[in-house]
C-alpha cells in the first residue's frame, strides 16, 4: 500500500485533482465528486483530513463501501 504525507494530500486540493484523508487512509475522489449526492459538501474535505467532516455528516455503510474503491494509500505518520 502506498504511503502519503499530509503535505502530499494538500497538493491535491482542487476539483480536478481531489484527494482527502479519512481515518488515516488516503482517497483520490476526483472521479467521484460529480457522482456524490452532496457534491458541494464533499468539496469541503479535499486536500485535507476530512474525517471529522465525514463523521459529522454521517454516512451509510454503503457509502463507506463506495469510498473504498477510491482508496489509494495510507497516511504516513
Amino acid at each position: 500500500m502506498n504511503l502519503y504525507t499530509i503535505e502530499e494530500v494538500k497538493r491535491h486540493n482542487i476539483i480536478k485533482d481531489a484527494w482527502l484523508i479519512y481515518n488515516n487512509n488516503v482517497y483520490d475522489i476526483t472521479d467521484y465528486i460529480k457522482l456524490h449526492p452532496g457534491s458541494m459538501s464533499i468539496k469541503k474535505g479535499i486536500g485535507k483530513d476530512a474525517t471529522k467532516i465525514i463523521n459529522k455528516i454521517g454516512h451509510s455503510k454503503r457509502a463507506i463501501e463506495i469510498m473504498s474503491k477510491y482508496k489509494i494509500g495510507i497516511l504516513k505518520e
